[in-house]
Formats: structure tokens, sequence, C-alpha cells
């Protein structure tokens, strides 16, 4: 594998509420301009994976799109396992009650980015919108109802079979969780509205919610190859165009999480 030929400054891009990101010849940007917003991002040490709600777009390390394809609303957070990639998809409602939501799981070749299979994850009843694999294990997050007060995650074996729910308590943060990765030891859940809300969470091994941070990780959360970095996903161009910026996992200012 080609190290990555990345030369990027540690910047911070302000909150979503203050807008978005202006664009950066420093950053890794997506080729091409897409309908919805950038959802998620996955990368494998060789191309990156970006959701952007009704396309999927897989790129080189530089940005420039390989294949992209057409996919059905509303496709969301992302991951790649071997030669397969995970996108969490919400064919109904988010953040309602049980009953309005239709949550899937659609299974893609990673080399073409062709449709391989599907499967229903009913237990996500507020809507499905994101998903992470570790040594065995993935973990799906999605919508909350603003009546809630607790975030969920929702654990699966390999095969995707379903495990457990784990409560967090983290009071409501607005629509729940948007995306998820396992980075430094640690579950990264990224929250939309920062920083009324956390822009990011952090959950240990044992499902334990440990701290918080107001980086936004909504857009797109990866590991970088090596473990010393995190790819931070941002939108810009009214939210029609993706890109990463390469954050070191030291600069993230995590503080100890309090109850509300």
């Amino acid at each position: 594998m080609k190290a990555l030929r990345i030369f990027l400054v540690i910047i911070f891009f302000g909150t979503r509420s203050a807008g978005l990101a202006e664009e950066s010849p420093k950053d890794i940007v997506c080729e091409g301009s897409y309908r919805g917003h950038l959802q998620g991002i996955a990368h494998d040490g060789n191309f990156f994976y970006w959701s952007h709600t009704v396309s999927l777009v897989k790129t080189d390390q530089q940005g420039q799109a390989l294949i992209q394809v057409e996919v059905p609303s509303h496709h969301g957070d992302l991951t790649a396992v071997e030669d397969e990639l995970y996108v969490a998809v919400e064919l109904g409602m988010f953040n309602q009650p049980a009953g309005q939501s239709k949550p899937w799981i659609y299974l893609y070749d990673s080399d073409t980015l062709s449709l391989k299979r599907r499967k229903s994850v009913p237990q996500l009843v507020h809507g499905c919108g994101g998903i992470a694999y570790h040594e065995g294990r993935f973990l799906l997050v999605g919508g909350l109802p603003p009546t809630h007060q607790d975030n969920y995650l929702f654990e699966y074996d390999k095969d995707l079979n379903f495990i457990q729910k784990h409560s967090l308590p983290t009071g409501y943060t607005r629509l729940g969780v948007q995306t998820i990765d396992y980075v430094d030891n640690h579950w990264w859940l990224g929250c939309y509205g920062s920083p009324d809300n956390p822009g990011v969470l952090k959950v240990n091994a044992a499902f334990e919610l440990v701290s918080h941070a107001t980086t936004d990780f909504s857009y797109g959360v990866a590991v970088a190859s090596g473990g010393a970095h995190v790819f931070q996903g941002l939108c810009f161009n009214d939210r029609t165009r993706g890109k990463l910026s390469l954050q070191a996992i030291s600069s993230i200012p995590f503080q100890s999480f309090s109850n509300p």
C-alpha cells in the first residue's frame, strides 16, 4: 500500500451553525457535485468511499472519482470491511416514534459499487443513519425523537445478526447520531449541532460514554492509516460537495462527559 501523499494543516473549521467550511487546497476534495449532502465516509487504506444521500462515490486518495452510482434516498454513513461496503440506509422516517422507520443495511462490492444484498435491521425504530465495524462486531446508530434523553447503539455480529441495544445517557442530541467509526480504541459518534450539542461523543469498549468534544464529525469520521489521525468529513458549495480534513487525534479537545 502506498503511503498517503497528503500534506494537510490541522484546521478547525468552526461549527455547523456558523456555516460550512470554505474549500482549501489542503483538503481532500471529492470530485463532482451531488444532490443531498455528504452523509459519511469510509477509508480502506487504498480508496475513499463517500455517501452523498443519493450517490455513492469511490475515489482515489487524492479525491479523483473512480466510480459513482445513484442509490435510493436515504443512504447514510458507511464502512468498508474487506471487499464489501456496508451502508446504513433509511427508506422511511427519521426521528419519529416507532413504526415509521424502514431501516436497512445495503452491502455493495467495494471494487465496483454494485449492490450485492441488503439486510433489514428493524431494531432501529427511529431511523438507520450510521454503521461501523471492529473485531467481528458492527455498531449501528440513527435518529432520535425530541422526547428521548438517551442515544442508542445497536450491536450486531459479523453476519448482521442482532446482539444487543446499548443506551447512552447523552441527553437529547438533535436528530440523534449521524456517523460512527472505531478510533483510538473507542467508538466515535458524530452529532449535529455543535456547540449546542457535542460534535463527537467517545464511547469505550464497555459501551460507556466517557467524553465529548465540540469538533463536528456529523458529516463523516474515519480513522486514518497508522491510527494517529482521523478524517473529518465536511461540506461546501451549499452542501453539494464533500471533502476531508485530516486531524491529529491528539488535537481533538475531548473533555469528560457529565450526564445531563
